[in-house]
């Protein structure tokens, strides 16, 4: 047991010193994420043919609409926590407990940035503890406004598409510094599994349901004062 907690602490303690501090993405923007090179990696393997539209938008530049929408989707309470929403994380374990099973996540856009960042689509039950550290890392280094602005440049919005402006061109043949209220909630509707769950192809209506549900709550989502 000794030699076991020893190992444990010796791992923990070289993950801690090896992982990035994030603040490398001060001002530079990443040129592939993990997840981008998984993708086309497992796509070559079987054969098939797979690119990567990724391009990049200045959070300036981006709407509000789609922030707001993306908020009230994702993570409502961004810009008052520390990385970590432990309200959400007490919300689910309840319904955990209560309805037996795993009805929703808990990650914050932070939670989420530093996975798309660092993080390959694993199962490994330590990635999690990896999480955490890059989490509460990208907090301390960089702006929340920085951490929506990698968030929503480089999230998977479908089929070799990363990024709200990639998804835009792709779903409404412009950029998205252009699009609707009504577009926005679309694309905030699609990420929690743009590829299965929430893919506009395979489950339309469970996206459009997700749309109208978003547009409604959209008011609910306060920017800070001068955002």
């Amino acid at each position: 047991m000794l030699l076991a907690a020893l190992l444990l602490s010796g791992w923990c303690l070289y993950v801690y010193l090896s992982l990035p501090s994030g603040a490398e993405y001060l001002r530079s923007n990443p040129s592939l994420t993990p997840i981008m090179i998984e993708r086309q990696d497992a796509a070559r393997a079987e054969g098939r043919s797979y690119s990567i539209k990724y391009s990049w938008v200045d959070f300036r530049e981006i709407p509000k609409s789609l922030t707001r929408a993306v908020l009230v989707a994702e993570d409502i309470a961004f810009f008052g926590h520390d990385g970590f929403d432990y309200n959400e994380v007490e919300a689910v374990f309840k319904e955990m407990v209560t309805e037996l099973s795993f009805p929703r996540g808990a990650s914050t856009i932070t939670q989420q940035t530093a996975k798309n960042l660092y993080l390959s689509l694993s199962r490994d039950p330590f990635r999690k503890i990896k999480e955490a550290i890059l989490t509460k890392r990208l907090e301390k280094n960089l702006s929340k406004t920085r951490i929506l602005e990698l968030y929503l440049n480089i999230i998977e919005l479908g089929p070799g598409i990363f990024g709200v402006e990639e998804a835009s061109r792709h779903y409404f043949g412009r950029s998205v510094r252009s699009i609707s209220e009504r577009e926005a909630a679309f694309l905030a509707a699609i990420i929690p599994a743009p590829l299965t769950t929430f893919s506009p192809v395979k489950a339309p209506s469970r996206v459009r349901k997700r749309q109208e549900l978003i547009i409604k709550r959209m008011p609910r989502a306060l920017l800070p004062k001068g955002f």
